[in-house]
């Protein structure tokens, strides 16, 4: 397999303190508008990398003593699975919104302090959290060009009616995130694995 480092750091106040795991090059076929990713491929993408983004989230909010918010999350993330309704989308995607802003909001809290345990969370946090992204951006890339046919109408059309519209408030989150993330763990000295790059730049690039 093709492996790559991801790119820097988008936000240059944030210093490139660690990253990710070397992880599959993102380089997919284009397509026009004649053509395309069948609607139910583009829901099972989006339902792995939710799936593993809330999973990475439940684990941070956890380390941070946030159970309530980390139980809701992983509970959500069960949820993100073949057979999905959209009902249980819409209500995972304002748990992922939620926690997103719950970590970000925690992590700029100059009087937080953590132990070695929970810093060790949030690293491994760091690291499931960009496997996630990295799912998630397998979606986006393939979702670029989606357009539903009138003529194919069922569930998986639906969901994606539900998500596609949501992709830049997804991805601007998910931003947010890892640089509060990273420069939290430059001041806190806290270990982010080495050998590869916060995915930022990538994320950024697809808004």
């Amino acid at each position: 397999m093709t492996s790559v480092v991801l790119v820097a750091v988008a936000d240059p106040a944030v210093p490139p303190v660690g990253g990710l795991p070397s992880l599959p090059k993102f380089g997919l076929p284009s397509f026009g508008k004649s053509g395309g990713v069948p609607p139910e491929k583009l829901v099972i993408e989006y339902l792995a990398g939710s799936k593993k983004i809330m999973e990475a989230q439940s684990r941070i909010l956890l380390a941070l003593g946030n159970k309530d918010l980390a139980d809701l999350a992983a509970a959500n993330a069960s949820n993100m699975k073949e057979g999905a309704t959209t009902d249980a989308i819409k209500g995972a995607q304002q748990v992922q919104t939620d926690s997103s802003a719950a970590i970000q909001l925690a992590l700029t809290n100059d009087s937080l302090q953590l132990d070695a345990a929970a810093k060790k969370e949030i690293a491994q946090g760091y690291v499931d959290l960009g496997l996630g992204t990295i799912s998630y951006i397998l979606f986006v890339k393939d979702a670029k060009n989606y357009s539903p046919s009138i003529t194919n109408i069922n569930g998986s059309v639906a969901i994606l009616a539900l998500v596609v519209p949501r992709i830049p408030a997804d991805v601007g989150n998910l931003v947010k995130t890892f640089s509060a993330i990273s420069k939290f763990s430059s001041n806190n000295h806290i270990d982010l694995p080495k050998n590869s790059e916060d995915p930022t730049k990538s994320l950024a690039s697809l808004l």
